[in-house]
C-alpha cells in the first residue's frame, strides 16, 4: 500500500497543477474573450469608416486629379483612419497607447525635422487636390512657367511647355505662385505691337490693320478687334492690334502670324515702320 501511495502521489500532484492551470487558464479567458470582442468590433467600426470615408472622397474627387494622385491620397485616408482603429483596438487588449503614442510622436518629430520640405510639398499637394486650380491638360502659367498639365502628384506637378520640355514645379513653390488658367477661359484677349512714324496717317494705319482680321473665324466677333495706341515712344507712335481668340491655346501661333500679316499690310499701305534713331545736335561756338 505504501508503495502504491508512493507512486500515485507525484501523480495527484500532478493533476492538481493542471487543474490549477486549466482554472487559472479559464479565468483569464474569461477576462480577454470580451476584450478581444471588443477590439475585432473596433476594427469593424474603423474599417467602415475608413469604406465610407473613401466613397466620400471618391466622389468629392471625381475628375479633379490623376488617379495617381487620388489613389495615394485613397491610401494617406485609409492609413490614418485605420491606423487609430488600431489604437484603440490595442488599448482594450491591455497595451499601453499611451508609451506607443509617445514613440511614435518623437519619431514622428525627427521624420518631419529631417523632411519639412517634403511634407511641405506633400500639405501643398492636398491643397491642390482639393481647391483644384487646374486639372489635367489645363492650358496654365504657374509663375512665369507657361504649359500643359501633364501630371499632378502630391509632391510635385509637371508643366509640359510650349517648347516641349517637361518641368516639374514642387507643390509648394505651386500654392504660392500666380496660377493663370487659360483652359478655363472662354475667350483671350491678344496683343500684337506695331510701331508707325509720327509722320503716319493713324486712321489709314487702323484702318490697314482691321483689314488683316477679316474672315479669320479663329477670332471672336464680339468683342471686334481693336487698334490702340500704346505709347507715344521716342521713335514711333506705338499701336497694339487687339485679337480675341476663340481658342487661348492658340494666342502665341495667331500673335506671330498676325506680327507677319501687320508688316506686309503696312507696307502695302504705305505707312513706314521707323527703326531707331536718335538726333545728336552740337551746341557751341561755329567758330571755334
Amino acid at each position: 500500500m505504501r508503495a502504491d501511495r508512493g507512486i500515485l502521489a507525484p501523480v495527484s500532484q500532478w493533476d492538481d497543477k493542471v487543474d490549477a492551470f486549466i482554472r487559472a487558464f479559464a479565468v483569464k479567458l474569461a477576462d480577454f474573450l470580451p476584450r478581444l470582442v471588443a477590439a475585432v468590433l473596433i476594427l469593424l467600426v474603423f474599417w467602415g469608416l475608413h469604406r465610407a470615408a473613401r466613397g466620400i472622397l471618391s466622389r468629392s474627387l471625381k475628375a479633379r486629379t490623376n488617379v495617381l494622385a487620388a489613389d495615394i491620397l485613397f491610401k494617406v485616408v485609409k492609413y490614418v483612419v485605420l491606423g487609430l482603429g488600431i489604437l484603440m483596438a490595442a488599448s482594450q487588449l491591455g497595451f499601453n497607447v499611451v508609451s506607443m503614442l509617445a514613440g511614435l510622436g518623437v519619431a514622428g518629430l525627427a521624420v518631419g525635422l529631417a523632411a519639412k520640405d517634403t511634407m511641405a510639398n506633400f500639405i501643398s499637394g492636398l491643397i491642390i487636390l482639393w481647391d483644384r486650380p487646374f486639372e489635367l491638360g489645363d492650358d496654365v502659367e504657374i509663375g512665369d512657367t507657361p504649359g500643359f498639365v501633364r501630371h499632378i502628384e502630391l509632391r510635385s506637378t509637371k508643366l509640359e511647355t510650349p517648347d516641349g520640355n517637361d518641368v516639374i514645379l514642387p507643390n509648394s513653390d505651386v500654392v504660392n505662385k500666380r496660377i493663370t488658367n487659360y483652359t478655363r477661359t472662354p475667350k483671350m484677349r491678344v496683343r500684337v505691337p506695331v510701331g508707325v512714324a509720327y509722320s503716319s496717317d493713324l486712321r489709314k494705319a487702323r484702318f490697314a490693320l482691321l483689314q488683316t482680321t477679316r474672315g479669320d473665324d479663329r477670332l471672336l466677333e464680339r468683342p471686334a478687334p481693336a487698334v490702340i495706341v500704346s505709347e507715344l515712344a521716342d521713335s514711333a507712335v506705338n499701336l497694339e492690334l487687339h485679337l480675341w481668340a476663340r481658342d487661348p491655346s492658340a494666342r502665341a501661333a495667331l500673335r506671330a502670324e498676325y506680327l507677319e500679316r501687320v508688316k506686309g499690310a503696312l507696307d502695302a499701305a504705305g505707312v513706314p515702320i521707323p527703326f531707331p534713331q536718335r538726333e545728336i545736335r552740337l551746341l557751341g561756338d561755329a567758330g571755334a
